[in-house]
């Protein structure tokens, strides 16, 4: 018989052996120790990664809460968004066309909390919250469910409606608003909206003695727009139809008042284009009706302005410019120089840039569907991150 085999170093190596497979048995039967949420919870697509269809359900769905849209029969139950004070219009209505079948509830008052008991996510708009007035995150008529997605919403500046860029402090769980950076961007620019390559009144035809249009009527900016204009105004003949600086007196606009900017955009060699502030890829409908009626654009306005225009050489920036004298000599220039002023309407004749098309092809699926595409779980796979 040999010894050996019973050395007390074996021994121990073999107890010790043991006492690791029991330990490693102990461990691979003990359930995985959940972290908790915390809001703003992660986006759908994201949570799914984190965890199991079944840690989901029981961590996370209590008793009374919808089952997570990913995990249920859209087509029998499809995402329902609630919507506070909704479309203006009380009901269900859904979401036409949308690839995620989804539904928004925009109860009257005396259903709300009915509607917000049952909705995989609720929405407020910038105009319903502020920083001094969050809103009612946890309906107190409604379970509190820790999925249920808060949604905030809003095309205005965050230099008005510091929310915007703040709605992540406050709670919300998904942003949607005119910043790439948001986790459903909704810039202004819209495929079907504007019509950007149609055709333009020749450089013969537009008006000599009057350079440029303004159509500016906020006037209490959160820029330098207003001292610009008043000073440009001193320099060139302008036709101011906004409510700063107005100087024509066409207020009857029998076609409607969009109808009625575009068709007098056309006249002009230039329009000032000049937003009420600088925030960070707030760029609206004012430079887009500009090259829609192929007018120049002068514009004012955020520093991330290249993201959103067909090529550097469409647009004529004011801070390019030291001062107001500058830029209205190079607008007398221009406006002497055919070849030279119509080299800003190229673009025009040419495909629409990657980056532009992007922004465009994105925005042509209602901004309500991607919302619903978002809550359901999907990555939608456009944002800050494309940039």
């Amino acid at each position: 018989m040999n010894l050996r085999v019973f050395s007390p170093k074996r021994i121990l190596i073999w107890i010790a052996l043991l006492l690791l497979i029991g330990t490693l048995a102990v461990v691979f039967r003990m359930p995985r120790k959940m972290p908790p949420l915390y809001r703003p919870t992660p986006l759908p697509h994201v949570l799914r990664k984190m965890y199991t269809d079944k840690e989901i359900m029981e961590h996370f769905v209590p008793d009374g809460c919808p089952i997570p849209p990913w995990l249920r029969d859209l087509n029998v139950e499809p995402v329902r968004l609630w919507a506070h004070m909704g479309n203006g219009r009380p009901g269900v209505q859904r979401v036409e066309g949308c690839s995620t079948p989804c539904v928004i509830d925009s109860p009257s008052m005396n259903e709300m909390g009915t509607a917000a008991s049952t909705a995989d996510a609720h929405m407020y708009s910038v105009f319903d919250v502020s920083s001094d007035f969050p809103p009612h995150f946890l309906n107190f008529t409604s379970p509190f469910c820790p999925l249920r997605r808060i949604v905030f919403w809003g095309m205005e500046s965050e230099e008005y409606y510091p929310m915007v860029r703040e709605s992540r402090k406050h709670g919300f769980d998904i942003s949607m608003d005119y910043r790439l950076s948001s986790d459903v961007p909704i810039p202004y620019l819209n495929n079907g909206q504007y019509s950007l390559h149609n055709n333009y009144t020749p450089f013969e035809n537009k008006k000599k003695d009057v350079l440029a249009s303004a159509f500016i009527s906020n006037c209490s900016p959160r820029n330098d727009r207003l001292r610009w204009q008043r000073e440009l105004m001193k320099l060139i003949r302008v036709d101011s139809y906004g409510a700063c600086e107005k100087n024509i007196d066409e207020t009857i606009y029998p076609e409607g008042r969009h109808v009625f900017k575009k068709e007098k955009l056309k006249e002009y060699l230039f329009t000032f284009a000049f937003e009420n502030s600088d925030a960070d890829d707030y760029v609206t409908e004012k430079i887009y009706q500009a090259f829609e009626a192929g007018t120049v654009p002068v514009y004012m306005g955020t520093d991330t302005i290249d993201k959103f225009i067909p090529s550097d050489h469409s647009t004529i920036k004011v801070s390019d410019y030291k001062s107001p004298k500058e830029l209205a000599d190079y607008l007398i220039y221009l406006s002497e120089h055919k070849d030279e002023y119509e080299a800003y309407l190229a673009w025009k004749s040419e495909p629409m840039p990657a980056h532009l098309r992007e922004i465009s092809d994105n925005s042509s699926v209602d901004n309500k569907c991607r919302l619903c595409g978002v809550v359901a779980g999907h990555d939608v796979g456009w944002g800050v991150s494309r940039w």
